[in-house]
């Protein structure tokens, strides 16, 4: 039962319903018995179109922001900071509902559904008056699409139609439908012919008296992130025999699933999977739930990132609402990054290639916003990145858009593929330069400031502190900020050092690294979040960022510099383990670094309590698992299934910045007995363990 989820009614929300995708389309899967409802998507299905959002004048702006801030004028430098903004994100759109409706009368019984991860098919099944139906659903990367198998025991009939909240034009099976040029805050769509245009249909296949097979697929107008949409469409291509694309399906998804395989020697109760959530809750008996949470996590990045794909935004590539909250895009200060934290010890480094694309795009757009924002070389991003790499900051408050430090964390990501798989040219070609121009920016920001170099005033996504009464995100410098500095810089004189470059600018950087702002601790032992220790407006606040050099960094180690491992420790204590579902996620990597398994397993076990709340609710930060078990900010939001998968990880396998291999660094007690398979580290090895209580009895790196 940890390859399967199942339910005994059918979904009567999006959070209950099963998910399938292929990178580019998403479905979610209601198993209604009359009426069917698949919500579907489209990764390219995005509001707005190519533009500058650059704001004139902006960088005059933040040089009166860093004036101000190093002054010690913080409540002026926050109050400026608010203009420094630009315009919002495009929003990620929802491409419709496909309704089946199905004949068929009487009582129902014997109904399940659910989700087989082994082969990533959805299935409904169930008895109605003495027929029984059965209905099979996947989406196949090989042919790009989705197929549908409905089947019963006596002659049915299922009619077909489409609802959007987009513009859509019907003929027949197919749809031709437009996406907004304009999404404003708060208002409607403004179709203006500037946006994306698509088709969508459906192709019956075959057709019997107790048999329907439907093919479902869409190509868009999208052609690149710096180009406007065409207006020609590829043509649909819905055709094939529906074993032969099943077995095509199967073939594919399994050459990435089957390639980990982990598991705990502990019962594993026989249950749907909304009691076994509530079951564990409530008893805690049921360790072998974050094996089912482990591999659903793993589905999921195969269903939701594929070369040639978008990244996942937020919500992966699945999202049923008109105006997604966030808008649904890349938010690029933790959740992006978490997005892609598993992958590659998953054995999966395929999934990752739209992140490395994007970051080649975004380094195009980068490099005009640090020009004219900061009026710096190289590039920078902030919070907030959409399908056209918009890479300025957006409106709202400083403590999250006034961090141009975003591209330099998500190139972080770039080394991380290296490290694994030791490509030179992968170096050479994409991660350097990307790196270069990252590191390029932050030496021009750099400023002297008592003796060390600070980059100047900088925020800690997205905490606040109290000065004369004020709520102010902007200080003289933050940890996390100066952590980044430190962090690009290491990598690129590892990168300098292995393709035996050694310019003007690698000596600038190396002189530069020992004059950078080091981590300090505060009077409770903790690691300051800010320049001073100033005191939080939210003390339990849901972000950590101070604590990037803990992880996803390593310049702090309980080996190496054990006294600030300490103070992390501390930081957290004092945060609290409550969180949303992503920062549950982070703090389990977090003690897993800390080699506390047991209280690592702590928030793996808050992470998976059962939260079946569509929205999230006012003043309320529970993160948690949905009944379909997506991980909840709440509202839904993937980055907490990747987090917990990473997670897990970090608790079983980790890789030191010299090659050294930890093995069960962090294994917890609940789990005495166990084997993981396959899993990947840096230096291009895979690692097969088996444990016995709590000890390491086998193990093969290869």
């Amino acid at each position: 039962m940890n390859h399967k989820t199942y339910y005994r009614q059918p979904a009567t929300q999006w959070t209950h319903a099963c998910p399938i995708g292929n990178g580019h389309l998403g479905g979610m899967i209601f198993g209604g018995v009359n009426e069917e409802r698949i919500a579907l998507n489209h990764d390219e299905i995005w509001s707005g179109y190519p533009k500058d959002c650059t704001m004139p004048g902006a960088a005059d702006i933040f040089a009166q922001v860093r004036d101000l801030a190093l002054a010690g004028d913080l409540v002026a430098a926050n109050e400026l900071a608010y203009q420094f903004a630009g315009e919002r994100c495009a929003a990620y759109l929802p491409l419709g509902d496909l309704h089946l409706h199905i004949t068929g009368s009487g009582d129902v019984s014997n109904y399940t559904r659910g989700l087989c991860l082994q082969t990533a098919t959805a299935f409904v099944q169930y008895t109605q008056g003495g027929v029984d139906y059965r209905r099979e659903y996947f989406a196949s990367h090989p042919d790009n699409l989705i197929a549908v198998k409905l089947t019963a025991s006596a002659p049915f009939d299922c009619d077909i139609s489409l609802t959007s909240p987009l513009k859509i034009r019907q003929d027949g099976l197919t749809w031709y439908g437009e996406c907004p040029g304009e999404f404003p805050e708060g208002g409607d769509y403004v179709f203006n012919g500037k946006g994306i245009h698509f088709t969508a249909g459906v192709q019956i296949v075959k057709q019997t008296p107790t048999e329907i097979v439907l093919l479902f697929g869409c190509e868009t107008s999208f052609n690149g992130y710096d180009q406007m949409p065409n207006k020609a469409i590829k043509a649909l291509n819905l055709q094939g025999d529906y074993d032969v694309l099943l077995a095509r399906h199967v073939a594919d998804y399994q050459d990435l699933y089957d390639r980990v395989q982990f598991e705990l020697d502990v019962p594993v109760p026989d249950m749907p999977t909304d009691e076994r959530l509530e079951n564990h809750e409530e008893n805690n008996d049921d360790p072998a739930l974050a094996v089912l949470l482990y591999n659903f996590g793993r589905y999921l990045a195969i269903a939701g990132s594929r070369p040639g794909s978008q990244p996942m935004n937020l919500q992966g590539v699945w999202n049923d609402n008109p105006a997604p909250p966030w808008r649904s895009n890349y938010t690029t200060n933790i959740n992006t990054q978490m997005n892609h934290w598993p992958m590659l010890p998953a054995a999966m480094p395929e999934l990752t290639e739209p992140l490395v694309t994007m970051m080649k795009e975004l380094a195009v757009t980068g490099a005009r916003c640090a020009e004219v924002h900061y009026d710096a070389p190289g590039f920078c991003a902030h919070h907030n990145q959409d399908l056209w790499r918009q890479a300025t900051p957006a409106p709202g408050h400083p403590q999250w858009n006034f961090f141009p430090l975003c591209g330099a964390w998500l190139a972080r990501q770039l080394w991380e593929n290296y490290r694994y798989h030791e490509d030179l040219d992968f170096l050479r070609e994409t991660v350097y330069p990307i790196i270069k121009e990252a590191a390029r920016f932050i030496l021009h920001m750099l400023v002297e400031h008592e003796g060390k170099l600070i980059f100047p005033a900088a925020t800690s996504p997205e905490n606040r502190f109290i000065v004369d009464g004020a709520h102010i995100a902007v200080a003289k410098s933050s940890a996390c900020a100066d952590a980044i500095a430190q962090d690009m810089f290491e990598i690129l004189d590892k990168c300098c050092a292995l393709l035996h470059i050694n310019d003007d600018f690698t000596q600038a950087i190396r002189a530069a690294l020992p004059k950078l702002e080091p981590h300090k601790i505060g009077s409770k032992g903790q690691l300051l979040e800010w320049d001073a220790e100033y005191p939080e407006v939210e003390p339990t606040h849901r972000h950590l960022s101070h604590l990037y050099g803990l992880h996803p960094a390593q310049m702090i180690t309980l080996d190496d510099t054990p006294e600030l491992a300490a103070a992390c420790r501390r930081t957290l204590e004092l945060r609290g383990d409550e969180g949303t579902g992503w920062s549950l996620g982070w703090k389990i990597g977090f003690w897993a670094r800390l080699r506390e398994g047991d209280r690592a397993a702590d928030l793996l076990n808050m992470q998976m309590r059962p939260v079946d709340t569509p929205n999230r609710n006012v003043g309320e930060w529970r993160g948690g698992t949905c009944t379909n078990l997506f991980g909840t900010h709440p509202p839904f939001q993937i980055d907490g299934n990747f987090g917990l998968v990473a997670g897990i990880h970090e608790m079983l396998l980790q890789c030191k910045e010299d090659g050294t291999l930890l093995l069960l660094p962090a294994l917890p007690k609940c789990w005495p007995n166990g084997s993981i398979k396959g899993l990947a580290a840096p230096g291009n090895r895979r690692v097969d363990m088996t444990w016995h209580d709590g000890k390491l009895v086998d193990q093969r790196i290869y």
